[in-house]
């Protein structure tokens, strides 16, 4: 049996910027209606200072809290993301103008 790249994993990255708030958001949204299963998704923030805290949520229900300045949320089960559902990546106590970056491994699943 030969592995064809459409069986690989896609992924996908985002940045994000660190308000005057000391919060720092990036989203990730199934596109159309194709829903998707993460893995994945790991986070880096670079300097993040103590006290600083990040949290992966969908549709604004945390899913896991995560280590800010680099961690991953990955294991069983993965995430299902369908279509309409928002996931964040949410730091606080961030110091103003820092980048946030996150990395998403995922499937398309077709209905």
């Amino acid at each position: 049996m030969s592995l064809r790249a459409a069986d690989l994993p896609k992924r996908i990255t985002q940045t994000g910027i660190t308000n005057a708030a000391g919060v720092c958001l990036i989203t990730f949204r199934a596109t159309g209606q194709v829903a998707w299963e993460a893995s994945q998704i790991t986070i880096e923030m670079a300097n993040a200072p103590v006290g600083c805290v990040a949290e992966l949520r969908v549709n604004d229900s945390l899913v896991t809290p995560l280590i800010p300045s680099g961690d991953a949320a990955a294991g069983d089960p993965p995430l299902p993301m369908y279509p309409g559902d928002v996931v964040t990546i949410r730091w606080t106590g961030a110091t103003p103008n820092a980048q946030g970056k996150a990395i998403m491994f995922y499937r398309p699943a077709q209905y």
